[in-house]
């Protein structure tokens, strides 16, 4: 199997970024990385290989090297893509038809949304022996579509401009007269009940697969291409030590918009990372670990800065730099 095809099947197993991270600890772990705790005290070892998550949406992985160090080597890519984030007292009844109440998650071109089999995923927070466990979960089915209007019962351009997110964006899920709960799905897709689930981060997701296309299947295109494609790139460079020559490094996953209190009470992760490291392993002052910070190299990656040209549109492409990677 190519690469391109790789990209695809990761791509398509990571409808949400808790999944995506979910996937990445299995990739790390068949490698022999172990998973440290950001609340904990580390031990670390010259020559082993470790990975943190935060929030189970971002992750971080680095290898301590055996030669003395001065310096990191950081690749950057985020693991979410724009959605609709699903309410939690979601269903909605419309002339006999019941919908999810959905909300914009990050921009996105709405009417690319139209007329697809969609369905959710994300994490589902559920009442377990006493406390709460946090389950990922992906209801692996057609399950939603947000349908579109005809064209000769609207004068407006169907396009993003006429769609209006609390209205036009609102899937179908069923009908009034035979339609559960989206709670009950998601209950019967944790091993639990209804009663149990106290609270989810849900997200919708477009189920068309991806697809090689173009002569010889040069080109590759998919839901969530931007930036999943590169949070698979750093991963496969990262562990086959091929995008850049270097002793020491770390692939970061860093979840740009993180909730609310995540943003006020925790610092940056990559910075907490950094700390630990260069202070853990050196008795370290400011001032080395501020000629460490400012001898590093930050690299990071996106789908949308790597397009070198638009061939459809060329007034709008992004002259900024073109990523190479295999």
């Amino acid at each position: 199997m190519d690469k391109k095809m790789d990209i695809l099947n990761f791509i398509e197993k990571s409808p949400c970024s808790f999944l995506a991270v979910d996937n990445l600890k299995k990739s790390l772990n068949d490698l022999g990385y172990e998973e440290l705790a950001e609340n904990k005290a580390w031990n670390l070892r010259t020559g082993h290989k470790y990975y943190v998550t935060r929030n189970g949406s971002s992750l971080l992985a680095f290898r301590l090297p055996s030669a003395d160090f001065r310096g990191f080597v950081i690749g950057a890519a985020h693991d979410e893509s724009p959605s609709y984030k699903v309410k939690w007292n979601s269903e909605m009844t419309s002339g006999g038809y019941v919908q999810l109440s959905v909300e914009p998650y990050g921009g996105m071109n709405s009417a690319a949304w139209l007329d697809r089999p969609l369905s959710v995923a994300g994490r589902v927070f559920v009442r377990e022996n006493g406390g709460l466990v946090c389950k990922t979960v992906n209801i692996d089915r057609d399950l939603l579509l947000i349908p579109s209007v005809a064209v000769h019962l609207t004068r407006k351009k169907q396009g993003e401009a006429a769609l209006n997110p609390a209205v036009d964006m609102q899937p179908l899920y069923g009908t009034v007269d035979n339609c559960d709960e989206l709670r009950v799905l998601l209950a019967e897709a944790c091993g639990t009940t209804a009663e149990n689930i106290q609270s989810f981060d849900l997200f919708l997701y477009n189920r068309m697969q991806g697809s090689r296309w173009g002569k010889d299947g040069c080109f590759i295109s998919a839901p969530r291409i931007d930036d999943l494609a590169c949070v698979y790139a750093l991963l496969e460079g990262f562990v086959r030590k091929i995008l850049i020559p270097c002793q020491f490094w770390r692939f970061s996953i860093m979840k740009r918009w993180a909730p609310a209190p995540s943003r006020v009470l925790a610092p940056p992760f990559w910075q907490i990372l950094c700390g630990r490291l260069i202070f853990g392993q050196v008795e370290a002052t400011h001032t080395i670990a501020v000629g460490w910070q400012t001898a590093s190299w930050f690299l990071p990656t996106t789908v949308m800065l790597s397009t070198p040209i638009i061939p459809s549109c060329p007034t709008k492409t992004m002259h900024l730099f073109s990523t190479v990677v295999w």
